[in-house]
């Protein structure tokens, strides 16, 4: 060990955990911890996983040599169960992290009672002293890997990273299932060492496809996931001496690896390391980017730091620019007003003469006259003064004012800034001045000169354009006002845009910085990795490598258990008193009642309904559908029901087709197939349905063709998406050859069918074929549809689905003996369930193909428990239940010797106990409502001749009296029906609607929170692409599950409503018949009604939903480890909801008001033709009275014949009521 710690490569791993560590990476550190103790135990993991059902206990305890695991056909307990050489003891996980410790050695039945919480416990780790392991090595048993619990995910991520080596088991039939190949395709990924292990070979029929094409074709399977393994092995664990076992090559395989222990542990090792460094960087980039956030919308943007930058600077200039707005605004008014009163010409030569005539009075000793000269001297002056201020007030007008006005009004309008009341204000504006200026102005001292004069003249002048400027600026400044605010304002706004600026460079820089330092320290850890730099010194190597994880519980032993065997007992339907009828005998009493009424011309009419009732039972023809996910072995059983190998068999899914195997006609006779292929407009349909997974839409046939090659690079596909890739490549390979079929219907050979059926080139292109067979099933009448199955959730393949659920008089569903129901059997049993209560009749039958691989009859009566209880909860209660074997049956049919291994714990096929219950079903059940309608007619008819032979017997008078009371009689009853009003009910059945879709969307969001969990798990997480883009489909796919979900129940409750409309109807029915029996309590009405419902057409719910809907819900997604151990999962589901709850509403609502219409209709077409068919039983009953009163008939032979007739109903009645 001392070696190891010391290694370079141990310093690596310290280093990088103590570096994780200091960047709060706690998940990859854990993980990188564990990788670290389990490198410093050199120890060898050697992983088992793969589905629940494909064997992966049992390989366990075969490579073991020793029942050490418990194994089951059904689902167990989902726990990480790992073995290792060691004191004798169990250690248990449960979710809390807690483990108990079980001292001792257990059986695989002990181990099985420790881990029945399965909800709680998550792993077991059993140390066994004579484990057949060398020490080091640890084997792993991991839980199935369809699971959707978060825990189980986590706790198989968590041992699967430490794995070394990885076997992935699968089932022989299901190699190609999406989930197989997704997850695989990850292990890969992660650089895994990942062996295939094709389990239960045994399967294998090589008369249906040889070994080497079987091969072939899981290698193309592949190939197509771009998947390469390190080895794939075809192992068999039932048939040992099977010809392709590699079982043994397998355990060579395994042996080697163990004995090469020290190089695969260095190798898991560092693929893990390499992993797990990679998961840390994107944990830094995560990091980063929920750093980021609040940058959001700055990152954003296209524009470059420098750009932002350059930006930012010119922002700026523009912001002191606008700042100084004001005063240049200010300086520039000022400049042009100067510039009007400069040039302002207010003291011309005249003005100057008036003002020196002014002077003079004022500077000298001014002086007019002798006589009378101080009068006249005042006169003068008075006169002077005026005349200069009277010029000077013109000359200030024109010269002055005007300009000035006129100067500011445009300045401002050019501004932006002249308002009304600015302009009042301006053409408002008085310079006042009076003579008096004209004498203050007088330098005190000046002199009565030329050079005065100049003088006095300017500084008037000055005085006036002053007076002006201050009230221009005082004019100006009250328009700064405005100004000043649009200043403010346009600062404001750029100041904010270089704050936007700011922000931006911030993020820039920042995310710059991030990316910077996450390069910096990706190429240290990556130097660090290849040897390129030096571990630093100082690492807490023996500190780190002492930390253990403690036990914390105390010890127990199982005796401290309580065990409870929780086997459920289950058994096949018995058959009690239910013998078929014998329909050929009953027929031949029911022709002896026609023979005996055919001379009988007033029974003509009765006669004639007897007839026709006769020949639809000769005629009954019953239609039987087979469900059943791919390969739960549906072709296999409907060949045994055949007894003969009519349909292929193939392990590899095969187009949804319709296949009807026909009774045979004289124009059709033994072995004539119609093929009908899809219109263009179907075949589009389907592709539009593809091409939506893709985000794609078409609008014509001819587009959807040519994007295939597009879709078929379609970027990280999904395993959704990459399921229809072979639909897409079929349609492209075998478009050219059918297409001049499209919407035709071809008739081709026997031969040919099985390649319609198998060949998805063709089958793509087939909506339906009919096969005329014959044999003994078909002679019964009976014609078998093998539908397109529970796979599909394509719309209209559902809604086809729907119709033979509901027009179907025998339901078969197949599921396979150790496989668990899929999400679509699952879908389509809960349809069931919701509709069973609707059928007359309880016409479903349930098969549990592949029987004869039970190991035991507890274990067999174990699946039966099981299934029932499955059932239960989908609701369907008490189901008939048979477990078989379809390819025993088949050899038994065609008079093979099964061997008896082939039976396994079997004492025949089963076949025969369903066929018996099947055929009673048929000739009996379906038969019975017939017969008794048979029965009714005749019983009239005996009722009808004891009234006519009694009025026959009558004299004329009474006759007479009788003819007029029976008319009367008649005329009331035709009264009675015709007035009988159903507008109680037609108002009752609007609530009923109401009710019914009131249940569908409590229904719908009730199973809301278990449904959002098995879209989005941990599970449907993994992804080789951008986890988000991957929770978006994942949402979008919940959206579609909903809409189909929307869809089924809005079928559902047709067929509800219409049971509703009968039982309405019965019971209006009733009541008039009642009522006319208070008239004639020997009227007949046994007139049956024909009706078939026109099926109601329902819009597609929500179609124009998009992802963005979601976007705040989405927001909840930081990373995956807040998303599932926080409750952020929480939050976003109930966000989804909040989004859905309203689509859901609207749609319901729309529904509604569809219901109401559409069977307001439907109510209005039958009641009528009920009125109709009771009136005509009236008119006829009461005809063939009236006509013994008015007739005269021979009574003998009315009497002979109603005597006869007597005796085939006794007859007729025994058949039907035989035990």
């Amino acid at each position: 060990m001392t070696n190891i710690v010391q290694t370079n490569g141990m310093k690596k791993l310290v280093c990088f955990y103590e570096e994780w560590q200091k960047h709060g990476d706690a998940e990859n550190s854990l993980k990188l911890f564990e990788v670290i103790q389990k490198y410093k135990q050199e120890q060898l993991m050697i992983a088992f996983c793969g589905h629940f059902s494909a064997g992966k206990s049992t390989m366990m305890n075969h490579l073991y040599k020793a029942q050490l695991l418990p194994t089951s056909p059904i689902p167990t307990s989902a726990n990480v169960v790992k073995i290792e050489k060691g004191m004798d003891r169990v250690v248990v996980t449960v979710k809390s992290g807690e483990q108990y410790e079980y001292d001792g050695a257990y059986s695989a039945e002990e181990l099985k009672q420790i881990c029945k919480d399965g909800d709680e416990v998550i792993g077991v780790h059993i140390y066994r002293n004579d484990a057949p392991i060398p020490e080091g090595v640890m084997l792993v048993d991991t839980p199935g890997i369809d699971s959707t619990d978060d825990a189980h995910q986590l706790a198989t991520e968590s041992t699967l990273h430490l794995a070394d080596v990885i076997f992935y088991i699968m089932d022989y039939n299901h190699v190609q299932s999406e989930v197989n190949l997704q997850f695989v395709k990850e292990l890969k990924q992660r650089n895994k060492t990942v062996y295939l292990v094709v389990n239960q070979i045994d399967k294998h029929k090589e008369n249906e496809l040889s070994f080497e094409n079987y091969k072939d074709s899981v290698k193309q399977s592949f190939s197509n996931w771009d998947i390469e393994v390190d080895g794939v092995y075809y192992t068999s664990l039932r048939m040992m001496n099977h010809p392709h076992n590699e079982i043994g090559s397998l355990e060579t395989l395994i042996t080697s690896i163990m004995k090469e222990k020290e190089q695969y542990v260095r190798t898991g090792m560092e693929r893990e390391t390499e992993y797990l460094m990679g998961e840390h960087f994107s944990f830094i980039v995560s990091e980063n980017e929920k750093a980021l956030l609040k940058y959001e919308e700055e990152l954003a943007s296209p524009l470059s730091i420098s750009e932002v930058v350059e930006k930012k600077e010119e922002l700026t200039e523009a912001k002191n620019r606008e700042a100084s707005k004001e005063s240049h605004v200010r300086n520039e008014f000022i400049k042009g007003l100067q510039a009007i009163l400069d040039n302002a010409y207010l003291m011309p030569f005249e003005m100057r003469e008036l003002a020196n005539a002014y002077l003079e009075t004022k500077l000298t000793k001014f002086k007019v006259g002798l006589l009378f000269a101080k009068g006249k001297t005042e006169q003068e002056k008075q006169r002077r003064v005026e005349a200069f201020y009277s010029a000077l007030q013109k000359t200030v007008e024109t010269q002055l004012d005007f300009h000035v006005k006129e100067f500011i009004v445009a300045f401002l309008k050019e501004e932006g800034l002249f308002t009304e009341e600015i302009g009042k204000d301006i053409y408002g504006l008085e310079i006042a001045f009076g003579p008096e200026m004209l004498a203050e102005v007088i330098k005190q001292g000046a002199g009565f000169t030329g050079d005065y004069l100049l003088l006095y003249t300017a500084d008037v002048a000055n005085e006036l354009k002053k007076r002006y400027f201050i009230k221009a600026q005082q004019i100006f400044d009250k328009s700064a006002v405005v100004l000043k605010q649009k200043v403010r304002e346009a600062v404001a706004r750029i100041e904010e845009e270089i704050e936007t600026y700011t922000m931006l460079q911030t993020a820039k820089e920042t995310q710059l910085q991030y990316s910077n330092n996450l390069a910096a320290y990706e190429d240290y850890l990556r130097n660090v990795w290849h040897n390129h730099v030096a571990t630093p010194e100082g690492l807490q190597i023996d500190e780190i490598l002492q930390r253990e994880k403690q036990i914390v519980s105390e010890k127990f032993t199982l005796q401290e258990q309580k065990i409870v065997n929780d086997n459920v007992a289950i058994h096949e339907e018995e058959l009690k008193g239910t013998a078929a009828l014998n329909i050929q005998r009953i027929l031949e009493k029911v022709k002896k009642a026609e023979t005996i009424l055919e001379p009988l011309p007033a029974l003509k009419h009765v006669q004639q309904e007897v007839i026709e009732k006769r020949r639809r039972v000769e005629t009954k023809q019953f239609t039987v559908a087979l469900f059943g996910a791919f390969s739960a072995g549906k072709s296999s059983f409907a060949n045994a029901l055949l007894g003969e190998k009519v349909l292929p068999v193939s392990p590899n899914p095969t187009t949804a087709t319709i296949n009807q195997i026909l009774p045979v006609t004289e124009e059709k006779p033994h072995g004539t197939v119609i093929v009908q292929f899809k219109s263009k407009q179907a075949l589009l349909e389907d592709m539009k349905a593809v091409y939506k997974l893709f985000h794609y839409e078409i609008a014509t046939l001819d587009e959807a063709l040519a994007q295939i090659d597009k879709v078929m690079k379609y970027p990280s596909p999904t395993g959704k998406q990459k399921t229809t890739f072979s639909f897409l490549r079929a349609v492209q390979k075998g478009y050219d050859a059918v297409s001049t079929y499209l919407g035709e219907q071809v008739q081709v050979t026997l031969e040919e069918f099985s390649d319609y059926v198998a060949n998805e080139e063709k089958s793509c292109f087939v909506e339906y074929m009919e096969l005329y067979y014959d044999c003994a099933l078909t002679r019964q009448g009976v014609a078998l549809v093998d539908t397109p199955g529970a796979d599909s959730i394509n719309a209209r393949h559902t809604d086809v689905a729907f119709q033979y659920i509901k027009n179907a008089d025998a339901i078969l569903f197949v599921t396979y003996y150790n496989h668990v129901f899929s999400r679509a059997d699952r879908e389509f049993l809960i349809q069931l369930g919701r509709v069973k209560d609707t059928f007359a009749l309880d016409k479903m039958f349930f098969l549990i193909n592949a029987a004869d691989l039970a190991e035991s009859e507890e274990e067999l009566e174990m699946v039966k428990g099981y299934i029932a209880d499955q059932l239960l909860q989908y609701g369907i209660r008490n189901p008939r239940l048979f477990a078989i074997s379809s390819l025993c049956a088949l050899e038994e049919k065609q008079g093979k010797n099964v061997e008896k291994e082939k039976y396994g714990i079997l004492q025949n096929s089963g076949i025969t106990k369903f066929e018996e219950s099947f055929t009673s079903f048929m000739m009996r059940d379906l038969m019975l409502v017939s017969v008794h309608a048979l029965y009714g007619a005749l019983q009239g008819a005996d009722q009808l001749l004891v009234n006519m032979i009694k009025g026959a017997k009558q004299g004329n008078e009474e006759k007479e009296k009788q003819t007029k009371k029976y008319e009367a009689e008649r005329d009331q009853l035709l009264h009675i029906i015709s007035s009988y009003s159903v507008l109680a009910e037609e108002q009752a059945m609007q609530n009923e609607v109401k009710e019914l879709l009131y249940y569908v969307q409590q229904r719908l969001f009730l199973r809301y929170n278990d449904v959002f969990t098995e879209f989005i798990n941990p599970a449907s997480l993994r992804t080789d692409g951008n986890v988000k883009t991957q929770l978006q489909q994942c949402v979008m796919e919940l959206v579609a599950f909903i809409q189909h979900d929307l869809l089924q129940e809005m079928r559902a409750t047709s067929l509800r409503l219409e049971k509703w409309i009968d039982e309405a109807m019965k019971r209006a029915k009733d009541e008039i018949v009642v009522n006319c029996k208070v008239e004639n309590e020997s009227i007949s009405m046994n007139g049956t009604v024909e009706y078939e419902y026109k099926d109601i057409t329902h819009k597609e719910p929500f179609p124009s939903v998009e992802i963005k809907d979601f976007k705040k819900a989405l927001a909840h997604f930081k990373n995956e480890k807040s998303f599932f151990e926080k409750n952020d999962k929480a939050f976003m589901q109930e966000d989804a909801k909040s989004v859905l709850e309203p689509l859901v509403s609207n749609y319901v609502a729309d529904e509604k008001h569809l219901f109401v219409h559409h069977y307001k209709q439907e109510w209005d077409m039958k009641w009528n033709l009920f009125q109709k068919v009771m009136q005509q039983d009236v008119m006829n009953y009461y005809e063939s009275i009236l006509f013994a009163l008015a007739e005269t008939i021979d009574v003998s032979l009315y009497e002979q014949s109603k005597e006869q007739l007597q005796k085939q109903l006794v007859e007729i009645e025994k058949e039907i009521y035989v035990i």
